[in-house]
């Protein structure tokens, strides 16, 4: 069936912004890292769950489209780092807030491959159905408790709360051409190295291990992984691009899996496209925000760069597991 399902709208919200000039100061890493990783402040919730900040934008996003709650069909929480519970659906809390008496809820979580993977098979849902129309996709991270001053693996985590809803029938801003690979070899490269027996035996027969943290556990993989890592971006950019009979030069902006300034310019560079049509002017005030990341990305695209009706972003990204992912908007 074609039929359009188009972004309806999006909504981040941010806690207060602090500043992260310190990790310099006190030697967790040095200028030279800390220059490349191009992050000057971050949102930081004091308080919030993560599950809070989902809500608070998506609250924000349901005011601002005047989208009645009861409308929902799909809700889909996609991706937190570290849910607030063990063995829970944050997504049920989401409906039981808004008020989404008739939805179905679940989790879909790959980290910040998380809502390009939901787009695609939400959109697929909504085209083929008969019954559902509207779905909002939500997320939150609140990253205090996995970091050591906001700081981990040489990339600079911020709190956020994103959320986007998508409505079939609606003919802007339209999500195509998703393709992703999964290389499993990397399973195991990064974890969060406590709560679970498993996490506990590999910190008890890894010395070298910090426990309670998000780290490259399998720092041996880290190696490999930069050896294919800007390629395997490349290919799967190339990949959507082909497959939709579209070139380069036919993108008007593109976002880059947002982080660390270095990978961001590398990957931009490789592209031949202008630093000044993607996402990485953002950067420095916000940090990693995992899966609400991409839709800050989508934010600032629409907001700062205003796209023509017709013109196309090319979205590139990395989820968990390790898997690169690539779509293309059409606005």
């Amino acid at each position: 069936m074609n039929v359009p399902v188009g972004v309806l709208g999006v909504s981040v919200y941010l806690p207060p912004r602090k500043s992260v000039s310190d990790l310099v100061e006190i030697g967790q890493l040095t200028s030279k890292k800390f220059n490349k990783i191009g992050v000057q402040s971050v949102p930081v919730a004091e308080t919030e769950i993560g599950s809070d900040l989902a809500i608070n934008a998506s609250r924000d996003l349901l005011n601002k489209t005047k989208v009645d709650p009861l409308d929902i069909d799909i809700l889909i929480y996609v991706g937190s780092a570290m849910n607030d519970y063990q063995v829970w659906l944050p997504s049920a809390r989401v409906c039981d807030e808004l008020n989404l008496k008739n939805a179905f809820a679940f989790d879909l979580n790959m980290g910040c491959g998380s809502y390009q993977t939901a787009i695609k098979f939400v959109a697929e849902t909504l085209k083929n159905s008969g019954k559902w129309k509207t779905a909002l996709l939500v997320s939150g991270d609140n990253f205090g408790h996995l970091t050591t001053n906001r700081e981990t693996n040489e990339v600079i985590l911020g709190d956020a709360g994103a959320a986007m809803l998508l409505q079939k029938g609606h003919e802007r801003n339209m999500f195509f051409g998703y393709d992703a690979i999964t290389k499993g070899y990397y399973h195991d490269l990064t974890f969060y190295t406590g709560f679970t027996p498993a996490a506990k035996k590999f910190v008890d027969s890894n010395s070298n291990v910090k426990e309670n943290l998000w780290t490259f556990a399998r720092g041996e993989k880290l190696q490999d992984l930069m050896k294919e890592n800007i390629s395997n971006y490349l290919n799967i950019a190339k990949n959507v691009l082909d497959e939709q009979g579209l070139a380069l030069s036919d993108i008007s902006y593109v976002i880059v899996p947002s982080g660390r300034l270095d990978l961001m310019e590398k990957i931009v560079k490789e592209l031949g496209f202008p630093i000044e049509k993607t996402n990485i002017p953002f950067l420095a005030d916000i940090g990693d925000c995992a899966a609400s990341g991409f839709v800050i990305d989508i934010q600032n695209i629409l907001e700062h760069y205003q796209p023509k009706a017709g013109e196309f972003t090319l979205c590139i990204g990395a989820g968990l597991g390790i898997s690169w992912v690539a779509s293309i908007i059409k606005h």
